[in-house]
């Protein structure tokens, strides 16, 4: 204990009677009470500037990431394209276009001869391992032993084994799918028959099933592959089946299927805070509505980079006049870049 700021020893403290403990000690616990008041207040203040730098954190994050987009879009609009008019190198998604050819290289290389004559040093690349993964494929065991008769008397001392990757063909099949009717007579001449339902099909008067029609899906809008080709390759396969059905079936399904989706997508797409909207020209040869303008656009629209939920929607519209995105964006409340 301390009295009058000086620490006491053991023989102070024997020596003072029971009145002055009493008062030493109510004195003590006084001090120990205001030290801790202000030891409290000095810890609101230190979470009260803790919490303030914090803001002003947040506060320079948001005015960095504002300022990093204007340099961003300042460098496009000072070194990017100054036209919306797609060149013949440039990858359309929306039309049906070859991919990725390795010619690209032997013409960079003509156009940059200097370049080309340059050493490169190239930095050696880890070795990959090409080992085959038995976790996700299926594996099929072949054993090639000795007749009993060759193997007789002989102890198996071991083993080699080696891997290869095979293919097995897709195969399309026709589901041909039987109803069976039952008939009763009572004797009082009625008759009654019974029969399973008939399940829907995926169109009306269409034998396309779900399964062949996403397969197709993927082939055109995955693969990027043409109906031309799709339809070569069905015909390998024995399938009979034109272009102009499958695009048929194609429409179908958006405009029976996917139409719902996409408006449950909408949806959300307007319950995001910020939204980014952008178009791009695309060419049409025959509009549904009669128009001649070649020239029309694909609107986008979508979240943010750092969204919970990635979302990204098309709209195809005749022109860029503030209606579409209006009519598109009209029960939308937050912020749009």
């Amino acid at each position: 204990m301390k009295k009058s700021g000086k620490l006491l020893k053991k023989e102070d403290l024997l020596a003072l009677d029971k009145e002055a403990l009493v008062a030493l000690f109510s004195s003590t616990v006084d001090e120990l009470s205001s030290e801790n008041k202000q030891l409290e207040t000095k810890n609101q203040k230190l979470s009260q500037s803790v919490l303030a730098y914090e803001a002003k954190l947040r506060q320079a994050t948001q005015e960095y990431e504002r300022l990093m987009e204007q340099v961003i879009l300042a460098k496009k609009d000072r070194f990017g394209s100054k036209s919306e008019k797609s060149n013949s190198n440039q990858l359309n998604l929306f039309n049906e276009a070859e991919l990725f050819s390795s010619e690209s290289t032997n013409e960079e290389r003509q156009e940059h001869p200097e370049e080309a004559n340059k050493t490169i040093k190239k930095t050696p690349k880890p070795k990959q391992n090409h080992m085959l993964d038995d976790a996700n494929l299926r594996v099929e065991e072949i054993i090639h032993d000795l007749e009993e008769t060759e193997k007789e008397g002989y102890e198996c001392i071991g083993k080699e084994t080696k891997k290869l990757l095979k293919y097995q063909p897709s195969e399309w099949f026709i589901e041909h799918h039987i109803y069976p009717k039952y008939r009763i007579d009572y004797e009082d001449g009625a008759s009654d028959f019974k029969s399973v339902p008939i399940a829907p099909s995926l169109f009306s008067g269409s034998s396309i099933t779900s399964s062949a029609l996403a397969h197709i899906i993927s082939l055109k809008y995955n693969l990027g592959l043409p109906l031309y080709r799709i339809e070569r390759d069905l015909k390998a396969h024995d399938v009979n089946l034109s272009r102009q059905t499958l695009s048929n079936w194609s429409i179908r399904a958006s405009e029976e299927y996917f139409s719902y989706l996409t408006l449950r997508m909408r949806d959300h797409l307007l319950k995001e805070p910020i939204l980014h909207a952008d178009e791009t020209t695309v060419q049409i040869l025959n509009h549904q509505d009669g128009s001649t303008n070649k020239k029309s656009y694909m609107w986008l629209y979508r979240s943010g980079t750092f969204n919970k939920r990635p979302l990204l929607i098309y709209d195809y519209q005749p022109g860029r006049s503030h209606v579409y995105p209006l009519e598109f964006l009209k029960e939308y409340g937050g912020y749009l870049q």
